[in-house]
């Protein structure tokens, strides 16, 4: 199969850069300042896109700066990123924050540079629907809230063996912000750079 030119343009308008294997994952503001984060195109994009490159042998780096998003829309870049047979090295410039936090945990090499933010915390569910259904929607958040904690828990374990479920709990209470040093100190990166 012959790849045409103007189809690696295509790729590069939509966050792949064929040529140096890179994947770059950030957000479109809307018009009135905010961000969506990680939603449905953006895990559409780099699904198609790391599959792409996962297609031929070699190391695979995403920029990333995220500041959060949908689960279900995040848990598919994050297990796209952990099913990957390449290595795959993400550098977080900007933030990886909330569910950024969580993709950013599924790469084989974990950087964040200089004046990157990471930030964690339990998520926040709004539900408007029959008793039942929330009930359900509760259910749910609280098993993704053990993914989470289950997660974090045990990158921060190959640092901090004897580190608890009660300390990250106490952490993830709030919007818990880490600089490059405090995240790689606790477990959370790898490295600044």
């Amino acid at each position: 199969m012959s790849v045409r030119r103007d189809d690696l343009d295509k790729f590069f308008e939509y966050s792949v850069h064929v040529p140096t294997r890179t994947i770059y994952m950030g957000t479109i503001a809307n018009p009135n300042g905010t961000e969506d984060g990680t939603d449905f195109s953006m895990a559409e994009y780099f699904i198609k896109g790391i599959h792409l490159l996962s297609s031929v042998e070699g190391d695979i780096k995403i920029i990333m700066n995220n500041p959060g998003g949908d689960e279900c829309h995040g848990m598919a870049i994050y297990d796209a990123i952990a099913q990957c047979k390449n290595h795959v090295t993400i550098i977080a410039t900007g933030y990886a924050m909330s569910m950024g936090s969580i993709i950013l945990q599924a790469a084989d090499e974990r950087v964040l540079t200089s004046h990157a933010s990471l930030m964690i915390h339990y998520g926040v569910i709004s539900v408007e629907d029959h008793p039942h259904n929330v009930n359900r929607w509760v259910a749910e958040s609280k098993r993704f809230d053990i993914f989470m904690e289950d997660l974090y828990l045990a990158k921060i374990r190959e640092k901090h063996p004897k580190y608890k479920r009660s300390q990250l709990k106490a952490l993830m209470q709030f919007d818990k912000f880490f600089t490059p040093e405090e995240a790689v100190k606790l477990g959370l990166a790898d490295k600044i750079g």
